[in-house]
């Protein structure tokens, strides 16, 4: 046997290898033949996004919630005084005792008492 012949039938043997796998590849579309593990993985998948539906899910409701407790704080937080009211507050309280302080003697003269004796 010349070596052409061998070189040509190992080629052959490779080629009918080949060919064999690649039906036994493409055979079977489901149950029955060599599918690759697809279904397992395509049910895995469906799995994984009945999982994911059901967070999805379980946010909505969580969002709702925000939005409900959101509002709810808007509302709480509009019957609080505002800066400008707080701040006009201090200044009449800061203007009261300041006047009290300056008018000090001339209340205690009025009244009859002098100051305390140390």
């Amino acid at each position: 046997m010349s070596d052409g012949s061998v070189i040509k039938k190992g080629v052959e043997a490779w080629q009918r290898q080949a060919d064999k796998l690649e039906r036994e590849t493409l055979r079977g579309g489901g149950s029955g033949g060599n599918d690759g593990g697809m279904d397992g993985k395509i049910e895995a998948l469906e799995k994984r996004l009945e999982k994911f539906e059901t967070k999805v899910d379980g946010l909505s409701k969580d969002i709702g919630d925000l939005k409900t407790q959101t509002a709810v704080l808007s509302e709480r937080v509009s019957h609080l005084p505002s800066k400008e009211f707080i701040y006009k507050g201090i200044a009449g309280l800061v203007t009261l005792f300041g006047a009290l302080l300056i008018l000090a003697p001339k209340l205690q003269a009025l009244f009859g008492t002098g100051p305390l004796a140390p």
